[in-house]
């Protein structure tokens, strides 16, 4: 505490009473807790104030000097330096042989001597190790303690600065002793130690020593110091003999030496060549097995004999080649096919014939053989030479034909051969009745020697060989016309890839029908194009545009994958597609008057269907069919007919059936002229030299429908036959709205009538299929009648108030009408 009060002091306490002299006691401690040496005073006051009042009565001071004693810091040090060292030793080793070269025949021998001089090498130092050890006494010979002591150790040699001790307290008159011991590789001459001391309460101290390092070696190991010498023979020549026969030896040394041995060599059974003996000495240190080694070899030459022995055997060859040649026809029956519009399937026939010549002869010589050649010397023959002749006997001398490349052999061995093969080697004989023979010479350079040896032979023909003897024959149909097809072959399957060895004909027919289509594509359209309902385009099989029309009335769409199928399947078509084929052959947009795509649309919808709805298919185009047509799409349906075929010219019919969408039918026309159908087909006969063909053109025409009959007559239009004998027919008005057309008496026309139309005052002529206007300006006539007017006889032809060619004629209103035409109708 730094303050006290006392206040209310009353008798009876420790404090003397407030009215009379009083004293008091107390204690501190002062602790010393970290301050520098020097004097430091304590001070205290102690004041007296008034019961009542702040005025200050009396007041004294005490004060107390506190002394902190200084400490006296000292260091020693101590340096030693200590060396470790290994050592080691190199061995060298030289191996000599006298003699060097020695010459030995079968059975003779020689003494030969080795020495070995093995050198142990002066030491050297391979490692050495240096430790240096500091010991270190730091003191306190002050009055005071030591406080926060700090002692470190460098030595730059070593890059030390190691801190051995740390804010320690000595006290006073107390040592602190320390050791640090440093071991390197490094050699230096000497090595400084520097102690720095330092304490929070004194001054710092530095102390340095230096201790140098031994120059003398002190060698705690040696490495090599001793070594084995091995002393190996590691090749004795084959036919050779050692004695004695031992072939290693070892030594044991431990500094320098020289080393000697002899043996005896000898000849035993060697062929005459150079040979030789070899011998390594090898010595290995004993620590590390480090390893010198060094060669010593003896020359051994034998003298040499060569005697050589030639052996020939020939085979000569005669070979005769027959070369072909082969020729191809090809032929078609018959070449020009007509069909009849009833015809759907024709039959034609090939024939290809291809025939095999012998060409030529070609005689081919030649001659192989062997040859062996011995050596029956005693030593090896080197560098041998062959020689092959081929010669033919004219009779009084060997005439050389030929003489091939010198071979070389190489050496042959004492004893040894060597066999050489030839040929087949080809020649041109001079006379092939004369005898041949094969002439061989053989000859060595160490020691020379030379031998030959013959071998004869006639002519004869040994083999015949065939070139171009056999052929493959094929056929292929290399185009057939859109609209047609090989629907059967006999055979079938045909014959083709044929294999030929000889001379063949091969026939084979085929059947074409036309109008046939089979195949996948797919269809595009536009409406009222090309003059039928649709304008389809196909893309894929059959690909192109046509005029198309839809089949089927309650399915819609059209479009996307189509299947392309004819509607004959090689014979006269359904009904139904019968009829629908001739409306197209018969009804086309503007052809007959009044009737159009949307007319013949839906004819073939009623045909398909099996009857006509008229309401509501009428109304199924952009610009509905009028009302009073109903009579005109009815005729169309029945003058249809059922057994229709098409013919060149005409319009042929091809089925596109879809999977989800409407069926269609497509127009396509096969034209008269001569040269749009050709059937082509190729035979190949293929060779070992030649590669020939031979084509066959079909040439299909079609035939056309049978003409149409046109016959002129005079028609009238109306129901009432007129009166007087000349017949003719009039039109009332009181009757029904639409009545017949009659050419002839009581020949009324089908499909052909009028219809008069009171509302719009009009009279609407209608042919038909079977009637047409002839020629001229004036060939409609018509005049109107009131009730009571009309003429008891047939009208004259200047009575008439309309003459002209319209169909459509404005009429004023009348009961009767006489129509008068000029018309041509179909027979």
């Amino acid at each position: 505490n730094i303050n006290r009060d006392w206040s209310d002091i009353i008798e009876g306490t420790d404090w003397n009473s407030l009215t009379g002299s009083w004293s008091v006691s107390y204690t501190v401690v002062a602790t010393n807790t970290g301050a520098a040496p020097g004097k430091y005073p304590l001070d205290n006051t102690v004041v007296i104030y008034g019961e009542n009042t702040d005025d200050e009565y009396d007041s004294n001071d005490a004060t107390v000097t506190i002394t902190v004693p200084a400490p006296g810091l000292g260091a020693e040090i101590d340096v030693q330096v200590s060396r470790e060292d290994e050592i080691e030793y190199d061995w060298s080793i030289v191996k000599s042989v006298d003699p060097e070269e020695v010459t030995l025949d079968q059975g003779e021998e020689a003494t030969i001597g080795y020495t070995i001089q093995v050198t142990r090498g002066n030491a050297f130092t391979t490692d050495s190790t240096y430790t240096v050890t500091v010991n270190v006494a730091v003191s306190n010979t002050g009055q005071g303690i030591a406080q926060g002591v700090k002692v470190t150790l460098t030595i730059p040699e070593l890059s030390v600065l190691d801190t051995l001790v740390e804010g320690i307290t000595i006290g006073v008159g107390e040592t602190k002793n320390y050791s640090k011991t440093y071991t390197t590789k490094n050699f230096n001459a000497s090595y400084t130690a520097t102690v720095d001391v330092t304490s929070s309460n004194n001054a710092a101290l530095q102390v340095s020593k230096t201790g140098d390092t031994p120059t003398e070696l002190n060698v705690v190991e040696e490495i090599d110091e001793t070594a084995t010498v091995n002393d190996l023979i590691t090749n004795v020549p084959t036919g050779f003999e050692i004695d004695p026969a031992t072939l290693e030896r070892d030594w044991d040394l431990t500094g320098s030496d020289t080393l000697t041995y002899s043996l005896v060599l000898k000849n035993i059974e060697a062929l005459p060549g150079t040979y030789y003996l070899t011998n390594t000495a090898t010595v290995t240190e004993d620590d590390t097995n480090e390893e010198s080694s060094d060669d010593a070899t003896v020359t051994i030459t034998v003298p040499k004999t060569v005697k050589l022995e030639a052996e020939v055997g020939a085979e000569f060859f005669w070979i005769r080649e027959k070369i072909y040649e082969w020729e191809i026809d090809k032929k078609a029956n018959p070449t020009l096919i007509i069909f009849q519009v009833n015809e759907f399937e024709k039959d034609i026939e090939y024939t290809i014939t291809a025939t095999k010549t012998l060409k030529s002869e070609v005689d081919t010589h030649s001659y192989s053989g062997s040859v062996k050649v011995t050596n029956n010397g005693n030593s090896e023959a080197q560098n041998v030479k062959l020689t092959i002749t081929l010669q033919y006997y004219d009779g009084s001398d060997w005439i050389t034909i030929q003489t091939l490349p010198e071979v070389e052999l190489g050496s042959i061995s004492s004893g040894g051969d060597n066999t050489y093969g030839f040929g087949p080697i080809a020649f041109t004989p001079v006379d092939n009745t004369a005898e041949q023979r094969v002439k061989v010479e053989v000859s060595a350079d160490a020691p020379a020697n030379t031998d030959e040896a013959y071998d004869d032979s006639f002519l004869s023909i040994t083999g015949t060989t065939e070139t171009n003897a056999t052929a493959v024959l094929d056929d292929e149909f290399t185009y057939v016309p859109d609209g047609f097809a090989i629907v059967a072959t006999d055979p079938d399957p045909l014959p083709f890839p044929m294999n030929l060895s000889d001379s063949a004909v091969v026939q084979f027919s085929i059947t074409i029908r036309k109008f046939s289509f089979e195949g996948s594509g797919s269809i595009s359209y536009k409406l009222n194009q090309l003059g039928a309902y649709i304008s389809a385009t196909v893309t894929g099989y059959m690909a192109g545009t046509y005029p198309g029309w839809c089949i089927q009335v309650n399915v819609s769409g059209i479009g996307g994958p189509y299947t392309i199928q004819d509607i004959y399947d090689g014979v006269a078509p359904d009904s139904k597609m019968a009829k629908v084929n001739y409306i197209l052959n018969r009804y086309r947009d503007g052809d007959y008057p009044g009737v159009d795509y949307r007319h013949i649309q839906i004819a073939i919808w009623a045909i398909m269907e099996g009857s006509l709805n008229w309401s509501s298919w009428r109304t199924e185009f952009p610009s509905h069919v009028p009302d009073g047509d109903r009579p005109l799409v009815q005729a169309i349906i029945d003058t249809a007919e059922d057994s229709f075929l098409p013919g060149c010219g005409d319009v042929v019919l091809m089925k596109a059936l879809s999977a989800n969408k409407q069926d269609v039918i497509l127009e396509i026309i096969f034209p008269c002229e001569e040269e749009e159908f050709r059937l082509e087909n190729t035979a190949t006969l293929t060779s070992e030299l030649q590669k020939i063909w031979d084509d066959a053109i079909v040439e299909i025409k079609l035939t056309p429908t049978d003409p149409e009959t046109w016959g002129e007559e005079t028609a009238w239009g109306g129901n009432y036959k007129g009166g007087e004998s000349a017949w003719w027919y009039y039109f009332d008005t009181n009757g029904p709205a639409t009545q017949d057309i009659y050419a002839g008496k009581d020949k009324k026309v089908p499909g052909a009538y009028v219809t008069y139309d009171e509302a719009n005052g009009l009279l609407i002529i209608t042919l038909g299929p079977n009637m047409r206007l002839q020629s001229g300006s004036e060939t409609v006539k018509i005049q109107g009648y009131a009730e009571g007017d009309l003429p008891t006889e047939r009208p004259e032809a200047g009575h008439f108030s309309y003459k002209g060619t319209n169909l459509v004629v404005p009429v004023s209103p009348a009961r009767y009408f006489a129509i008068h035409l000029d018309v041509e109708v179909l027979k």
